[in-house]
């Protein structure tokens, strides 16, 4: 499935609003979510709460609070806890969804890794995107790190971020062509597709896993061991092996720059490319 559908112009409201924040509280990368949260004396609070949520905003006695899980020792820093506070300083500094609270709408628990269909948690994930991972900084970034795949895993380690998260802003923050798709252990698996690529028609990945060929940058990848993290594999592949609607031998039926590795028990992260052969 698709991670989210949000209208092009509300993305770009939310990374503007995003931006300033970021702007006039940090200033800096990796962004120091934690002096934000802070300094705006919303707590943040952080305690293992099991399965509970990975975290929430709560208004009570007129105040706000965030609470962060630190569960399977996770620690302050974790990409996963810096994302979840992101996420829930979205739920903040977005107008309708502060005021939704305060005027005492029940507060949501996140759960990063349950994607749903409401638009109020893809608004506060597409702020927190923008709020580790600065638009223009990440562009900036990119000129830094080594093309592709091995690029975005090292931009996550700069920016603080998961793998994941960096991939996913690569795909709507780069102005590059270029699609991802995360198969997770015994989870469906997701993507998101460039609006650079979506324009040209390949919007919808169609490839099943049990459907992948062995010899090809994926399979190998899903063959690597889930204990540890692997080296990138690239092949090449078609449109049509990968995106629903492209037609074999089509006109959109281009060559592909296929990568793909590993992220240990996380699940296999892939790369989709032009490619300049």
């Amino acid at each position: 499935m698709a991670r989210s559908d949000l209208p092009a112009e509300r993305v770009d409201f939310l990374d503007a609003l995003a931006f300033d924040v970021w702007n006039e509280w940090s200033g800096v990368t990796p962004t120091s979510v934690h002096s934000i949260a802070s300094e705006l004396e919303l707590g943040p609070s952080y305690a293992d709460f099991g399965t509970d949520f990975d975290g929430i905003l709560e208004h009570r006695a007129g105040r706000f609070h965030i609470y962060c899980n630190t569960t399977e020792g996770k620690y302050l820093h974790h990409p996963r806890v810096r994302f979840t506070l992101a996420h829930e300083l979205g739920h903040y500094f977005i107008d309708e969804h502060r005021n939704a609270l305060r005027a005492g709408q029940a507060p949501k628990p996140t759960f990063l890794d349950r994607p749903n269909d409401d638009p109020v948690e893809h608004e506060a994930n597409a702020f927190a995107a923008s709020l580790l991972m600065p638009k223009r900084e990440f562009r900036d970034a990119l000129n830094s790190v080594p093309s592709g795949l091995k690029g975005i895993l090292d931009l996550g380690s700069s920016f603080g971020v998961s793998k994941q998260s960096a991939a996913l802003r690569y795909a709507n923050a780069s102005g590059r062509e270029c699609a991802i798709v995360m198969f997770r252990n015994g989870s469906p698996h997701w993507w998101e597709v460039s609006p650079q690529l979506d324009v040209n028609g390949l919007s919808r990945i169609k490839i099943q896993k049990g459907s992948i060929p062995p010899d090809s940058a994926t399979g190998m990848a899903l063959a690597d061991s889930p204990n540890q993290a692997s080296e990138p594999h690239i092949t090449n592949t078609l449109a049509s092996s990968w995106f629903g609607g492209v037609t074999c031998g089509s006109q959109r039926d281009v060559f592909l720059r296929e990568s793909a590795v590993r992220l240990g028990s996380f699940g296999v992260l892939t790369l989709l490319e032009h490619s300049s052969d």
